[in-house]
């Protein structure tokens, strides 16, 4: 009998890992047969990194990668030095675009840190809601530029659109 439970223990604990794991699974047609990898910055300041896989993009532009399951963490996904980044947390799926093969895209400058591109990203998600965050404080700030604009509009004075300094 206790080699059964045992059994079922150790059956269960396969499947909990196996869902917290995380996927991610990203689209970058530029870069076919190029080597990506995810990574953590060990140290903010050196920028320290600590490569956690490496795989290659395939020809259809597809690359992926499993990660275990852990504590919400940031990682780096790219080449040297073209990266975005994205928050991890248990049990999800990421679909992401990595640079699209838009034509205002070819003429980016890649030498930076770019903006990844998410789909189908749940609600509840920490890359979800510190997107929401941004662009609530881009809306609020736009927001206060437009209040500033249309008081002064009403005063008659564009002196600080319209000089020269």
């Amino acid at each position: 009998m206790t080699l059964n439970k045992f059994l079922l223990t150790l059956l269960l604990q396969g499947v909990i890992v196996t869902y917290a794991q995380v996927n991610i699974v990203g689209y970058a047609p530029q870069f076919k047969s190029k080597n990506f990898s995810i990574w953590k910055e060990e140290d903010f300041i050196s920028k320290k990194r600590r490569i956690v896989q490496d795989t290659i993009v395939n020809d259809k532009g597809i690359f992926k990668f499993k990660l275990p399951p852990g504590p919400i963490e940031k990682y780096f996904i790219g080449m040297d030095d073209i990266y975005g980044y994205l928050y991890v947390q248990d049990g999800a799926t990421y679909k992401i675009e990595f640079i699209s093969d838009n034509p205002q895209n070819l003429s980016y400058n890649l030498k930076e840190e770019i903006e990844l591109n998410f789909y189908d990203l749940d609600s509840n998600d920490i890359n979800s809601r510190s997107l929401d965050l941004r662009l609530g404080l881009i809306i609020h700030y736009q927001n206060f530029i437009l209040r500033k604009i249309t008081r002064r509009k009403s005063c008659g004075k564009y002196h600080w659109l319209n000089s020269k300094s």
